[in-house]
């Protein structure tokens, strides 16, 4: 089974193939983009861990997530390691792998951008 994450500024999305977005808000928002991006694996596979759905391939359109959690990138920011440590935590418990995709193959960041267009052009009204 394939899930997509992503984020953005304001909230994340996660997609399991087929099935319709879940979305959020963060409230606060968090720290940094990339760590937005972590919170989104983050939240899927929590999700996904709870349902008992495992073997998942993952993907993400973070090149930086993707690099730190598979291929051994440094970690130059030290409030990123605990979000390494546990996305790489989860796919284990999970039995599943995490893969980059490019964003305009990502679900989730697909929606993502849907649904900012769909608020832009209802506050330009």
């Amino acid at each position: 089974m394939k899930l997509y994450c992503d984020s953005s500024k304001t909230g994340g999305c996660w997609v399991r193939e087929g099935l319709l977005p879940i979305r959020w808000t963060y409230n606060p928002p968090p720290e940094s983009h990339n760590v937005g991006e972590y919170l989104a694996v983050e939240a899927a596979l929590e999700a996904m861990r709870l349902e008992a759905n495992w073997n998942l391939e993952v993907y993400t359109d973070s090149q930086l997530v993707w690099g730190q959690v598979t291929q051994d990138w440094k970690v130059k920011v030290a409030h990123l390691r605990p979000h390494v440590d546990k996305v790489k935590g989860l796919l284990e418990i999970t039995k599943s792998t995490l893969h980059w995709v490019p964003r305009e193959e990502n679900l989730a960041g697909i929606e993502l951008d849907r649904r900012r267009y769909t608020h832009e052009s209802i506050r330009q009204g």
